[in-house]
């Protein structure tokens, strides 16, 4: 099926209960009073998962950068990784809100880093102010591996996590997307609609022929760009709704997998 212009697998071992997971239940007091809910994590819940292809965004490249020679070589990559959050902007991700750290598998094909953002959530309805329907952010990383002109990297594939609450009528956006400082790349976009009160999961594969690795030799930072929006639509305006990739104090996470070749 095709949601928000991206098509989404839904297969039988995609969308199901992925084990236990924290829950993010909103205490419906605290709305009433506030406006803003006051997230809870005191039960577990179904988590739902859905696999995302974007024809669009895995057939975009721009023209200062060809993708890669159709069925790269890859190998494992280098033992060490390093990862530092150089700058992170945007009403949803001030300087501080957010954390990364590099990933090693027992598979070297699948080695990678994992970004958590603090508090980052856009809500409409109740008290919400207007400007918080609307929430971005942009992270600039330093990733580095232990012999950058040996082995070059790409991105291969990205899982998103976050959690949403929406009231019947009402619906949220989430756009992302990642490229090399000073190339550009088109976004993915999914959306959700309410009534809907769960953790959610999105994976992001881009074809292993469409990878754009780093050119060897180069240090280029990785930019990091997403938006979460909420529509509150026909939903009762008294009423809040939210998504968010708030990891702070729960597992949520984005979790970036590379992979690698050796340089000529």
């Amino acid at each position: 099926m095709t949601l928000n212009g991206v098509k989404v697998n839904l297969r039988a071992a995609s969308v199901q209960a992925v084990g236990e997971h924290p829950d993010r239940r909103v205490d419906a007091s605290s709305v009433a009073e506030t406006g803003v809910p006051q997230v809870k994590r005191n039960r577990m819940r179904k988590r739902l998962v859905l696999s995302v292809v974007s024809a669009a965004a895995l057939a975009a490249t721009v023209a200062s950068v060809p993708p890669a020679a159709a069925g790269p070589r890859l190998v494992p990559g280098p033992w060490h990784l390093t990862i530092k959050v150089r700058e992170s902007s945007g009403p949803g991700c001030p300087k501080g809100a957010v954390r990364a750290y590099a990933d090693v598998d027992d598979d070297a094909y699948h080695e990678g880093f994992t970004v958590v953002y603090d508090n980052y959530i856009a809500q409409a309805g109740g008290s919400s102010r207007p400007e918080m329907a609307r929430q971005s952010c942009q992270v600039t990383l330093g990733v580095r591996g232990s012999d950058p002109y040996t082995y070059t990297y790409a991105i291969s594939s990205v899982d998103y996590e976050g959690s949403a609450y929406l009231q019947n009528g009402a619906k949220a956006f989430v756009s992302a997307a990642h490229n090399f400082q000073g190339y550009d790349r088109e976004p993915v976009s999914f959306s959700f609609n309410g009534p809907y009160d769960a953790n959610w999961k999105v994976t992001h594969q881009t074809p292993e022929e469409r990878l754009v690795f780093l050119p060897c030799g180069q240090e280029r930072y990785v930019v990091l760009t997403t938006e979460l929006r909420v529509a509150p639509l026909t939903s009762d305006p008294s009423k809040v709704s939210f998504i968010s990739m708030d990891g702070g104090d729960s597992s949520l996470r984005t979790d970036y997998h590379l992979s690698w070749k050796r340089c000529p």
